[in-house]
């Protein structure tokens, strides 16, 4: 999800340098209430809790249940745009722990699950230094003692979701999102954050039946 989206590509490219580069120069503080001293405080880390189900128009009947830890707002939400578009790794464990405390709460879920990221747009992934859910859902997984295996792609030319009606960016997943090697084993697909679930949706349909869960660290509300 793009957060600047009123902003022309080399804008939004430098805007992005700018706040990476305020995140170094200044003192260290919490990326979800700016306390001092620590990249994300015990307080913000109360913020995730108990998985909570979500339903959206995208999702049809044979959808998966699908959970996040969080809303979208407030630390969770600061902490995701400071993960993925500000380049701070250091707060991929924490929304990897989100998702590994998330995981196990999920009913009825099989043994064993192997994590599978929602993928990144190409473009959006060399500008990050690579696809952020693919690091957190491996921090996650080594902390279950689960496998990950990354069998979705969407290919060069697919649209950023920002902006998009929900049959545009239905229309954009069908057209771009590719999958290989499918794991033969249960499947918890996860994801920062989930808001009109047309991404969840389209994933899911194409990894198929062994999709039993979604999981993503917050939902739009």
């Amino acid at each position: 999800m793009d957060n600047f989206p009123h902003a022309s590509p080399f804008h939004a490219t430098i805007s992005r340098m700018i706040l990476t580069f305020l995140d170094l120069l200044l003192p260290l503080r919490c990326a979800g209430c700016r306390a001092p001293g620590t990249a994300w405080c015990p307080r913000c880390d109360l913020s995730f809790g108990t998985p909570f189900p979500l339903h959206r128009a995208a999702f049809t009947h044979r959808h998966p249940p699908t959970y996040a830890t969080a809303a979208h707002t407030g630390p969770p939400r600061r902490a995701v745009i400071a993960a993925k578009e500000r380049n701070r790794r250091d707060l991929h464990p924490v929304l990897a722990r989100a998702l590994a405390n998330a995981v196990p709460r999920i009913p009825d879920l099989p043994p064993a699950p192997t994590l599978v990221p929602v993928p990144s747009r190409p473009a959006a992934a060399r500008r990050r230094g690579g696809p952020h859910m693919a690091r957190i859902a491996a921090l996650a997984a080594r902390s279950l003692g689960l496998d990950t295996a990354h069998p979705l792609r969407l290919t060069p030319g697919a649209r950023d979701s920002v902006g998009l009606t929900p049959a545009e960016r239905a229309d954009n997943l069908a057209r771009h999102l590719t999958a290989d090697a499918i794991p033969d084993a249960p499947v918890v697909l996860v994801d920062d954050v989930v808001t009109t679930g047309a991404t969840a949706a389209a994933c899911a349909r194409v990894l198929g039946r062994c999709v039993v869960a979604v999981v993503a660290c917050t939902a739009a509300v």
